[in-house]
């Protein structure tokens, strides 16, 4: 009898209530609880929602375009179960639409907004919009679009470091093994695209370390000697995740060019740096078996499997600073208010 009290009050709770409607909850989103917005936005049907954008454009508060924009980017992108990947794409399309009003530029991501009198979301907000967008799609592995919407933020902001940084991110997954069905020619076009980007944004911001660290691993994919200059920059980050990967990058660098005791002694590094970092135990192991250490190879090889849960940047690399998804989007819900 419990459980099903239990199962009761959990329908209706996914059931809207009367006061779910579009304009009640962008009103709570914009000034009061907006996790709460969010879970109410999700009980409401697309043609709810679509219904909802609909008196937006044409009747609610002019002001409310960039609180709305945040709401969907969110609803689109944020932690919520109850969003399902069709519903996340409908309302980062609604977000797009009004990101794109006033924008001042040829190519469009989505429909052009209707004639509204909404106002244009401001430049800064519009700026951190597809820093987030593009972060938060890189992070889960979406490809195609976080390509699309990273064209058009360079056409925006062609010398800002985070957006150079973000489209290099996405050329490396395209030439990453994990992408499949790609000719070896496009990889290494892309690539090459990947360095340009990457070596454009150390030039706008020579502090972003994560830029620097990319760059000597796009050099060492393209074989060039420089590679090695570059990741040294990052050995001594003040964070242990470059630290640890610039390390292991290094051993690759100098496993590529036969120098064996240098290449042992930056995988040894970078175990020291994050000793449950499974691909550095690998590569440890590897190159003291090619070595001919047999024994010492196989000594070390526990140390990958110790704790299944350790975490080894390595493995979510090609996802770029999937990190800072939450941390975007908590920012775009603070900018939310003009």
């Amino acid at each position: 009898m419990r459980a099903t009290s239990a199962a009761f009050v959990l329908i209706l709770a996914l059931v809207p209530r009367a006061s779910d409607n579009y304009a009640d909850i962008l009103a709570e989103y914009d000034s009061g609880d907006q996790t709460a917005a969010l879970e109410r936005l999700a009980t409401l049907s697309p043609q709810a929602i679509d219904d909802g954008f609909e008196l937006l454009l044409t009747r609610l508060s002019a002001a409310l375009g960039q609180t709305a924009a945040a709401m969907h980017t969110e609803a689109a992108l944020g932690p919520l179960t109850l969003t399902s990947p069709r519903s996340s794409a409908h309302h980062l399309d609604l977000a797009t639409q009004l990101i794109e009003k006033g924008q001042a530029i040829k190519g469009r991501l989505a429909r052009p907004l209707p004639k509204s009198p909404l106002w244009p979301v401001t430049g800064e907000f519009r700026r951190l919009w597809y820093v987030t967008v593009i972060t938060a799609l890189e992070g889960t592995g979406q490809l195609g679009p976080s390509t699309k919407y990273a064209d058009q933020a360079r056409e925006l902001y062609p010398k800002d470091a985070d957006v150079l940084l973000l489209s290099a991110i996405g050329e490396e997954m395209r030439a990453s093994a994990r992408t499949e069905g790609l000719a070896d020619g496009d990889r290494r076009k892309s690539l090459e695209h990947a360095e340009r980007y990457l070596r454009d944004a150390v030039t706008a911001n020579p502090d972003r370390l994560e830029a620097q660290l990319r760059l000597g691993r796009v050099l060492y994919l393209r074989h060039e000697s420089a590679a090695a200059d570059v990741l040294l920059r990052v050995a001594a980050a003040p964070d242990a995740r470059l630290r640890y990967l610039s390390a292991l990058f290094l051993g690759a660098v100098y496993d590529a060019q036969q120098d064996a005791l240098s290449a042992q002694t930056w995988y040894a590094k970078a175990v020291r740096e994050m000793p449950g970092g499974q691909a550095a135990v690998l590569a440890v192991s590897e190159s003291r078996y090619r070595a001919g250490d047999a024994k010492g190879a196989a000594s070390i090889l526990p140390a990958a499997v110790h704790n299944p849960d350790a975490a080894d940047p390595w493995w979510t690399y090609v996802f770029g600073e999937h990190w800072r998804t939450p941390i975007l989007l908590d920012a775009l819900r603070k900018a939310r208010q003009r």
